[in-house]
């Protein structure tokens, strides 16, 4: 009986200690969208391109796009990456994109949103609120 009750104590103190690690392990890469926000707050403004028109360019202050992302409320898609990639481009018909050093976020009009970290070559899709992707095109000049 000692044994199991010092089995079961075992398990439960592992389980506990990996539940605890997992908790305190930030994402603090910028494929994380919460860590583009204290980035953006750093720029006056950003530049902004339509994938519907090649030349012209548009900005969004720092500031602004920071709260933004800051009061955003995305579920990370990563494990299902090649799905939502092409559910994205095949459902999509406009995006914008911001390029904050090398990073590039794309915001589709399907409330989805990819985070590509060009410096490590990985990205991320997230699914979007309802709505963000016209509240964001409502904030670009």
């Amino acid at each position: 009986m000692r044994k199991y009750i010092a089995l079961i104590s075992v398990l439960i103190c592992i389980f506990s200690l990996a539940g605890c690690t997992e908790l305190n392990q930030q994402d603090l890469s910028f494929l994380n969208y919460e860590n583009l926000a204290a980035v953006t707050e750093e720029y006056d403004t950003l530049s902004v391109f339509k994938s519907d028109e090649e030349k012209t360019e548009y900005t969004i202050k720092g500031e602004q796009l920071a709260k933004f992302l800051d009061t955003a409320d995305w579920k990370a898609q990563n494990k299902f990456i090649p799905k939502v990639r092409h559910n994205t481009e095949h459902n999509s018909k406009a995006f914008v994109q911001i390029i904050i050093d090398n990073i590039y976020l794309k915001i589709f009009d399907t409330d989805t949103a990819n985070v590509y970290d060009e410096s490590v070559g990985k990205e991320i899709y997230y699914q979007m609120s309802d709505g963000d992707y016209g509240r964001f095109i409502d904030m670009i000049d």
